[in-house]
């Protein structure tokens, strides 16, 4: 019951966030997605509380513009302080364009052709070009040409296979340790990093050692459902101490532990719990996330 009153709430906000800007097609869009899941949408303009937008007709663009689609992600990103957002694997755009708008200092990264294409004309669209430095790449743990198998309906699904097909494109991939350098950052600065790249988790944050322990000053989150919860956590804990907790049904958050109070404080917490299996207790949000299929082992958040 609780599952079915959680779902109800989170449709009745979709619902409400179309019909508070008058789109009137993507409420319909909706439902019928709902129904059939298949999208019906006809790939124009829209309006919604975090910009306005370009889409891709018969994809999830026009879910993805909407304020209610990861709700509690948005809600814990509004209650975090910091000044830097780095948007990994950032589709169409629509975190960096909405936290540009607020005067954040946006770093975006799309290594997809046709996602990066809309998310330029959002950027430019929303007139945020002097927030955002997009990048048509990926982030993974070397530089390398890689295989994504393109999800026609889903774009944000879109992930690295191993062998090229007639459903793949070629994308270029770095290491954040390559390019943070270049982007003249302050040690100090207080930086809020997105991840939501299918699997590819560890591999980009092998390639961002040095960038976690050059700023103090860091939290992540981090979608786990294809990779795990706790390789992800193995493997940032060979680069320092971090405190982990739950965002949503999709997404965990880790966030740098610089002080010695403060990590004092996590190895005592870790020590308490010592009788307990060996992940972390993680405190986070009630979730109330929409499923398109884009968290499936074939699809994106």
């Amino acid at each position: 019951m609780t599952r079915l009153l959680n779902r109800v709430k989170v449709y009745w906000l979709y619902f409400y966030e179309f019909l508070r800007f008058a789109e009137f097609d993507s409420a319909i869009n909706g439902a019928l997605y709902t129904l059939t899941r298949k999208s019906y949408s006809s790939g124009k303009r829209i309006n919604s509380r975090l910009g306005v937008f370009e889409t891709r007709r018969g994809t999830l663009d026009f879910v993805y513009v909407n304020y209610a689609y990861e709700v509690d992600l948005k809600h814990f990103i509004e209650a975090h302080s910091f000044e830097v957002f780095f948007d990994v694997g950032a589709c169409i755009g629509e975190y960096s364009v909405w936290l540009a708008q607020n005067g954040y200092r946006c770093f975006t990264f799309e290594p997809v052709q046709s996602s990066y294409e809309i998310l330029t004309k959002n950027i430019a669209l929303n007139k945020v070009e002097n927030n955002i430095t997009a990048f048509n790449y990926g982030l993974g743990e070397k530089p390398s040409i890689e295989h994504f198998k393109l999800h026609p309906v889903n774009p944000g699904a879109s992930r690295r296979v191993d062998c090229g097909t007639a459903h793949t494109a070629k994308v270029e991939i770095k290491t954040l340790d390559e390019v943070y350098p270049t982007l003249n950052l302050d040690p100090s600065a207080k930086i809020l990093v997105k991840i939501d790249i299918e699997g590819m988790e560890v591999a980009m944050l092998k390639g961002a050692e040095r960038f976690l322990k050059h700023f103090n000053n860091v939290t992540l989150i981090i979608e786990e459902k294809i990779t795990g919860s706790q390789q992800i956590m193995d493997t940032l804990n060979a680069f320092g101490t971090f405190q982990y907790g739950v965002v949503d049904n999709y997404n965990m958050y880790a966030k740098k532990v610089s002080s010695l109070t403060e990590v004092n404080a996590v190895k005592s917490m870790v020590s308490d719990e010592s009788a307990a299996p060996a992940s972390p207790t993680f405190h986070g949000l009630h979730p109330v996330t929409i499923d398109t299929g884009k968290n499936h082992a074939a699809g994106k958040n």
